[in-house]
């Protein structure tokens, strides 16, 4: 049996004036590329529940882990690499994090 490399999970995050649909145009060229993508939806209710919000979808993915945020995004993003929330998912961390403006 011939051994599949393990693609990425891409988790995207919205920032402060959007929503998760704001990714809808990004969303299938990546699973097209064969990539496990989220769109987390932030509550947008305080810096925690944001942070909280975005270990739900750590939860849900499978190493390694991309992550994508515009603006506010890189706030929650930074929050939850501060509070190792990212590395009890992946303990060699994030393959890539990425913020956007």
């Amino acid at each position: 049996m011939a051994m599949v490399e393990k693609r990425a999970t891409v988790i995207l995050v919205h920032g402060a004036w959007a929503g998760g649909s704001s990714w809808a145009n990004v969303i299938p060229p990546l699973r097209d590329l064969g990539l496990e993508v989220f769109a987390a939806p932030i509550p947008m209710t305080s810096l925690g529940d944001d942070v909280a919000a975005l270990t739900r979808y750590l939860d849900r993915a499978s190493a390694p882990v991309v992550l994508v945020g515009h603006a506010y995004a890189g706030e929650i993003i930074a929050e939850a690499v501060t509070h190792d929330e990212i590395a009890k998912h992946d303990p060699s961390g994030p393959t890539e994090i990425t913020y956007e403006q």
